[in-house]
């Protein structure tokens, strides 16, 4: 008698642990369907954002910075025939601190943040989608009978611990 008692201790546990497991395969399966979900709702976005920083790439390119300086210095030169020391002072100092700004390669290290920043975004992407296509992998039906079939067998082994339970 206690041998069988002992044999359906373990069988209970058995079932109980299997029990689990389904559960705990459901509710991943459920949060990874929910994951990938919003996924593809920020799918869209993450392509915006890498549009914008081609355009913005594309505009810091065109930038005249050496223009830019020689405009700063023409505003000068017509503040000093006005004679306002004052401001006169201030946009030389500005001026002499533009002069020393590397506009090349300064302009270059911005370029060099966008393409970089674009990679990153472009990879992010990719991985977005390679999520988005494993999750349309998911034989979501196959999981279905299977936790169907599960059920079947756990039924009756259910029903047959809980009578000497």
């Amino acid at each position: 008698m206690e041998k069988t008692n002992n044999t359906l201790f373990w069988e209970k546990l058995r079932t109980w642990v299997t029990v689990g497991i389904l559960a705990v395969l459901i509710i991943m399966s459920v949060g990874l369907l929910r994951f990938t979900q919003q996924l593809r709702r920020y799918e869209a976005q993450v392509g915006q954002i890498v549009d914008r920083l081609d355009e913005v790439t594309l505009q810091l390119s065109a930038l005249d910075w050496e223009e830019m300086v020689a405009i700063a210095n023409g505003i000068s030169r017509e503040l000093s025939a006005a004679d306002a020391a004052e401001t006169l002072a201030a946009l030389n100092e500005i001026t002499a601190q533009l002069r020393e700004v590397d506009w090349t390669a300064l302009s270059g290290n911005v370029e060099e943040l966008v393409a970089q920043a674009q990679e990153s975004l472009a990879k992010a992407e990719e991985a977005l989608s390679k999520a988005a296509d494993s999750m349309d992998a998911l034989d979501v039906e196959a999981l279905n009978e299977a936790i169907a079939s599960l059920k079947t067998v756990i039924e009756p082994l259910a029903a047959f611990a809980g009578r000497f339970g």
